[in-house]
């Protein structure tokens, strides 16, 4: 996740919320490639970035700033570093050697933050059992990665926050750009609407995002590819959010719906079933059903979602629709059989 947020960082660094130059995300299998289209990369980037204060808060929260602390807020430290370098961190990332260094202890570093990648998180970096606790020690980036992934964090990685302080958790959610217009980026995330997602469990909010997102993608006319959903999960504690997991989600299966005649249909039941099953018992239970299903599209798994949705037919037909048989066939088509 943290080498996606800085391929989006870089872009949006270049070309800004004009969008000139107009910017390219390749995923090249070893590389990300920032191809610029339109234009030439401008002296200074776009002042604009750092204007709205509600999208850093969104991601980093509200950070307290004392006359006496050594560190600045991110979005500080973020707009002068990138104000001062900006030609050298263009510079650094034309270089093909050019790699980030991440460690430890790293000269004019900046702390990886979990919610960037799950994998900075201290207890899952280091063994912290024994008789004696400790908090374990920061991973550190160097400051042009950084501040290129903050960017990218902040403008192109969606957060939901779920349940109260000490109950619930939050799920960071970006996908992977196999070849993305950055302004038709940005424009799939102004129109992608996140009302009505379930939370009753980070893989449902997952799954249930997946599924808005490819809604979108095919009642648009953008030339977007994506190939994976990468997250971030955090469980929420009496103190600070604790890592819980994170990972990769395949789009095979729903690129499969969407490209398929009665595809959309599937998807806007698909995206309905899920809506449905915020309320506790039975239409829950369905929705943790599909939920495996869709993320792992077995055999067994398959028929257990099945049995449950015939009963709801029965027991609730009013909130359950009918599924015509060619889509079933089509969800068939793409079981796996083991």
């Amino acid at each position: 996740m943290f080498d996606i947020f800085r391929a989006y960082g870089l872009a949006f660094a270049i070309s800004g919320f004009k969008a000139n130059p107009e910017t390219q995300i390749l995923d090249k299998g070893y590389v990300y490639y920032i191809d610029i289209i339109e234009g030439c990369t401008s002296k200074n980037p776009d002042p604009e970035l750092f204007a709205d204060t509600d999208n850093w808060i969104n991601a980093f929260g509200k950070e307290k700033t004392r006359k006496d602390a050594k560190k600045k807020p991110t979005k500080v430290a973020c707009e002068e570093l990138l104000s001062k370098e900006y030609d050298k961190i263009l510079s650094l990332y034309r270089q093909m050697d050019f790699f980030p260094r991440i460690g430890n202890s790293i000269k004019d570093g900046e702390t990886l933050y979990q919610t960037i990648d799950i994998s900075a998180s201290k207890g899952f970096r280091e063994e912290k059992a024994g008789t004696t606790y400790h908090d374990g020690s920061q991973l550190f980036v160097d400051k042009y990665s950084w501040v290129l992934a903050c960017l990218g964090r902040v403008f192109f990685g969606a957060q939901i926050n779920c349940g109260g302080r000490n109950k619930g958790y939050i799920l960071t959610i970006v996908p992977n750009p196999c070849k993305v217009l950055l302004h038709e980026q940005r424009q799939i995330q102004r129109d992608l609407s996140l009302s009505g997602l379930c939370v009753f469990s980070p893989n449902g909010t997952l799954v249930h995002y997946a599924i808005k997102l490819y809604l979108l993608l095919s009642k648009s006319r953008h030339n977007i590819q994506y190939d994976t959903v990468l997250f971030n999960s955090l469980r929420k504690t009496g103190q600070k959010p604790k890592p819980s997991g994170g990972g990769k989600y395949s789009l095979f299966l729903l690129e499969r719906f969407s490209k398929s005649n009665s595809g959309s249909k599937i998807l806007e039941e698909l995206d309905r079933e899920l809506e449905l099953s915020s309320v506790k018992g039975f239409r829950q239970n369905i929705g943790f059903a599909l939920t495996d299903f869709l993320l792992r599209p077995t055999l067994q798994n398959f028929r257990t979602y099945e049995r449950l949705y015939i009963l709801g037919q029965i027991n609730e037909s009013n909130q359950f629709s009918t599924w015509e048989k060619e889509q079933w066939e089509e969800i068939i088509k793409n079981v796996e059989v083991t």
